[in-house]
């Protein structure tokens, strides 16, 4: 849910540094992945003017990348954002990952996926950082969670951060 590319960006680097593959195999593993930024994000909104991570921007650049941010309402609104496209995904997913996420109320409602009883059945894996929420409201997390889906969720909830996350669910995130 944020504007930047910090978490593409460390995946990059973690994939090369944990796996020691070259820089095109991480950015093809990169590609296999949906990240999705409902509230618009600072990449660039075409490729011509999408700029490098950390680079800096010209005048127009910085129009171009002004143009794919997206206020609220325009990201809640289905008519002109991919949300539809996010709900669905979400419930299709064996697998999801909450990275920062604060689980607040309105994001909760905007993630809350569409039933598909039909079409899925297995358990979903479900990972989330936790930094900073107490034992208890990790609780109440864990029970709203659940009761988005229409089928088994397993939640594990880390109390650290995202890098801690990853290195505490390696080998579950592996497989």
């Amino acid at each position: 849910f944020n504007y930047d590319r910090c978490v593409e960006r460390y995946l990059y680097f973690a994939l090369m540094n944990t796996y020691r593959i070259k820089s095109d195999e991480a950015n093809e593993l990169l590609g296999l992945i949906a990240i999705y930024n409902p509230y618009g994000t600072i990449s660039g909104g075409s490729q011509s003017n999408s700029i490098e991570f950390g680079g800096e921007p010209n005048a127009v650049q910085l129009l171009d990348l002004a143009t794919s941010i997206k206020t609220f309402t325009e990201s809640v609104d289905p008519k002109e954002s991919n949300i539809q496209e996010l709900r669905l995904q979400i419930a299709q997913a064996n697998r999801l990952v909450f990275l920062g996420f604060a689980f607040h109320k309105i994001n909760m409602e905007l993630i809350s996926p569409v039933s598909c009883k039909e079409q899925c059945d297995s358990i979903i894996d479900c990972y989330a950082t936790g930094h900073g929420i107490s034992n208890s409201d990790c609780e109440v997390i864990e029970a709203h969670l659940k009761s988005l889906f229409d089928r088994g969720i397993k939640i594990r909830i880390s109390n650290g951060t995202c890098n801690s996350l990853f290195n505490e669910f390696r080998k579950s995130l592996a497989f």
